[in-house]
């Protein structure tokens, strides 16, 4: 696993040895909320954070 603190209010983890073929990334926002966005496309996959605007400084 490997932790990146890149933005005020959320951080990105990668997990390097899960076993589903979708290349993502594993996003915590501040309050709490979790998202998984393909790293390919930045679609969120799963999860949810509110406003959703909050995922565009990540998908940048």
């Amino acid at each position: 696993m490997t932790n990146y603190s890149v933005g005020d209010d959320w951080r990105v983890r990668i997990n390097g040895r899960e076993q589903h073929p979708l290349p993502h990334v594993h996003v915590q926002f501040r309050d709490g909320s979790r998202v998984s966005l393909a790293i390919e496309t930045g679609a969120l996959l799963v999860g949810y954070v509110s406003p959703r605007k909050r995922l565009e400084p990540v998908r940048t």
